[in-house]
């Protein structure tokens, strides 16, 4: 595969921020500029085939429907799910790991219209 010249335009404040992360990493920018148009691009690709993955899921009825996602919403107000942030954010993961299996629960009782987990 060969390489071509490609010439784009940036604004002062994206040359200013390339530049910078060029000098960090000691590589060229245009190195720098290449990567990160690659991964963009190759992220949009793979956000494609998730999507039409899903529609092609959805087409054969396999999906979550509203009334799941909005009784799944409804759960982020518990203090299951309060005590998984507290958990996360005060450096204790074995309390955040316990309060999100019983938030899990929760969620799946809610799911299967059930009034609580079993």
């Amino acid at each position: 595969m060969g390489t071509y010249p490609y010439s784009i335009r940036l604004d002062d404040d994206l040359r200013r921020l390339l530049e910078n992360e060029a000098e960090i990493e000691d590589r060229p920018p245009a190195q720098l500029a290449v990567r990160a148009k690659r991964s963009m691009l190759e992220t949009k690709v793979a956000r494609c085939e998730v999507i039409e993955a899903a529609l092609a899921e959805a087409d054969r009825g396999a999906f979550v429907g509203s009334d799941a996602v909005d009784t799944w919403m409804d759960t982020w107000d518990s203090d299951e799910h309060d005590r998984i942030v507290d958990g996360m954010e005060t450096g204790h993961p074995e309390r955040a790991s316990a309060a999100m299996q019983a938030h899990l629960k929760t969620i799946e009782a809610a799911m299967l219209g059930r009034a609580g987990p079993d």
